[in-house]
């Protein structure tokens, strides 16, 4: 009879113990799926994590967007994979009990290696402007802009000679202080740093933008009228001049112009679907 009730109460022990593993595991698997992307399941835990994190977590706007941005996520992690620049782990994808952290740490990853292969062009701009905010300086519109590109003609010629360099041109600018008759502004004007892929602004002034990816790496580009519409002169109108060293440039030929177009192709090949 004693060898009957232990091997009933083994029994039982062992059966409450399969019973609590099956549960433990479903558990931890048991947050419903909210969407499906190409091969990852995206659950409702992880849009309330993200939810969590949002100041207006309530609004049903702002739910769909996440949700929009987790599908987002999914893809630049698979599109990663799929070009070798990650490998995936259920530590941070397709499942419910991931690691955020090192996921977001991953799609940078991504985003990065990516950006790395995009064509792109770096450098500085020396600017001197003389009617800045539709209004000109002591010497009004004609005299500024003759005092402007005489003052620039000089740092520009210096920098392509190689007796100073852009960074110094800068501080030439930023320190000479009668270029407040020309503009109030002149010391945060003088420099603008730019490191940009096809598609970015780095101006107001369209054109001159284009021209920014003419210049070869190392070079120093001419002198251009930086052009703005004029409320007070009527249209576009010459308001700065500028010039530019490109400190470093890649042109290839990448049929992705910048991250975004990268993502569109992969977004076109994994499909999604939701479920709320």
């Amino acid at each position: 009879m004693k060898k009957f009730f232990l091997i009933f109460y083994s029994g039982v022990f062992v059966v409450i113990f399969v019973v609590g593993v099956i549960f433990y595991f479903y558990s931890r698997e048991s947050s419903p799926v909210v969407a499906v992307v190409g091969e990852e399941k995206i659950y409702l835990k992880d849009l309330e994590y993200e939810l969590s994190l949002h100041p207006n977590r309530n609004d049903p706007n702002v739910k769909e967007l996440i949700l929009d941005e987790l599908i987002k996520d999914s893809i630049i992690l698979q599109a990663g994979n799929k070009e070798g620049k990650i490998f995936l782990s259920p530590a941070f994808y397709n499942s419910d009990n991931k690691n955020y952290e090192f996921r977001f740490q991953k799609i940078n990853q991504v985003k990065s290696l990516v950006q790395e292969e995009l064509d792109f062009v770096s450098g500085t701009i020396v600017t001197i402007w003389f009617f800045n905010n539709d209004r000109a300086g002591r010497f009004g519109y004609e005299g500024g802009k003759n005092s402007a590109y005489k003052k620039i003609k000089s740092l520009r010629d210096r920098v392509s000679n190689g007796e100073i360099t852009i960074d110094e041109a800068v501080m030439e600018v930023k320190s000479d202080t009668t270029l407040f008759d020309l503009d109030f502004a002149y010391q945060t004007n003088a420099k603008i740093d730019f490191n940009i892929t096809k598609g970015q602004r780095v101006t107001f002034d369209e054109e001159f933008d284009k021209l920014i990816w003419t210049v070869e790496e190392g070079d120093v580009s001419d002198i251009y009228p930086l052009r703005e519409n004029s409320f007070v002169l009527g249209g576009l109108k010459e308001v700065a001049y500028a010039f530019f060293y490109v400190k470093a440039r890649k042109i290839s030929n990448n049929e992705n112009t910048n991250f975004e177009d990268w993502l569109e192709n992969y977004k076109k090949d994994i499909p999604v679907i939701k479920y709320q």
